[in-house]
C-alpha cells in the first residue's frame, strides 16, 4: 500500500461565499489591523459595543466562550479620546454593563513606551487591555487551564476586530510589551492578575 503522503490529494472545490444578510460579512471580509490613526475622538456609544462584543453579557452567559463558563478574563479601557469620558485607565463589569474608573490619568505615553514604542497605542482613541485571573481556570484544569485563557483572549480580540469593522473604525490587536511596565500601568500585580493582551482602536488616519 502506497504511504498516505505519497497519494495524490483528492480536491473537493466548494460553493463560493455569498455575501450573509448584515453587517457580519461585511466585517469578515474587510477586517484589518490598522495601526495609524487619527487625533479624531470616537463615541461613547462606538465603545460600549466594543465592550460588549469583546465581553458582554448575554442571557447564555457572555459573547465569548469560556472554558467551564468560568470567564477568567476581564475587559480594561485606557480612554486616550473618547466623547463624554474622561482620559483615564476603567475596568469595563460586563453585568452592569458600566465602567470602573480605576486611574483619571493620561498614561497613553507611558503604554506606548512599555509597548517597545509603538506609536498606535498613543494615536489610538482607547486601547483595551485583556487581563486574565489564570487561576479561575487552572484551578479546575491544572496546567492546560493556561491553554484555555489564552485562546479565550483571542475571542474576545476578534470580537473587537469585527465589531471595530463594522463601526467603520480601524484596530489592532499588540502582543509585544514589556509585561511588568504595562501590569504596573494598569495596577496588576502580574500574578494574580496579568495583561496578557492589548487593543488598540481609533479612526483610521487614511479615512476622511
Amino acid at each position: 500500500m502506497q504511504p498516505i503522503e505519497e497519494q495524490p490529494a483528492r480536491r473537493i472545490s466548494l460553493p463560493v461565499c455569498e455575501a450573509l444578510v448584515g453587517q457580519l460579512d461585511h466585517a469578515i471580509r474587510n477586517r484589518r489591523s490598522i495601526r495609524d490613526f487619527d487625533q479624531r475622538p470616537i463615541k461613547i456609544e462606538q465603545l460600549a459595543h466594543l465592550l460588549f462584543a469583546g465581553l458582554g453579557q448575554v442571557d447564555h452567559g457572555r459573547t465569548v466562550p469560556s472554558a467551564g463558563g468560568l470567564y477568567p478574563l476581564e475587559l480594561y479601557a485606557i480612554a486616550n479620546r473618547i466623547d463624554g469620558i474622561d482620559k483615564g485607565l476603567y475596568r469595563y463589569l460586563p453585568a452592569a454593563h458600566a465602567l470602573e474608573l480605576l486611574i483619571q490619568l493620561d498614561i497613553s505615553a507611558d503604554l506606548a513606551i512599555a509597548c517597545l514604542g509603538q506609536e498606535s497605542i498613543a494615536q489610538a482613541a482607547a486601547v483595551f487591555a485583556i487581563v486574565a485571573q489564570f487561576e479561575r481556570t487552572c484551578r479546575k484544569y491544572g496546567d492546560r487551564g493556561y491553554r484555555y485563557v489564552y485562546i479565550e483572549a483571542g475571542h474576545i480580540s476578534q470580537d473587537i476586530y469585527l465589531v471595530a469593522t463594522a463601526l467603520g473604525l480601524g484596530s489592532v490587536a499588540i502582543g509585544a510589551f514589556f509585561d511588568r511596565q504595562v501590569n504596573d500601568l494598569l495596577g496588576l500585580d502580574g500574578e494574580r492578575k496579568a495583561a496578557i493582551y492589548l487593543h488598540a482602536v481609533g479612526h483610521p488616519a487614511s479615512s476622511p
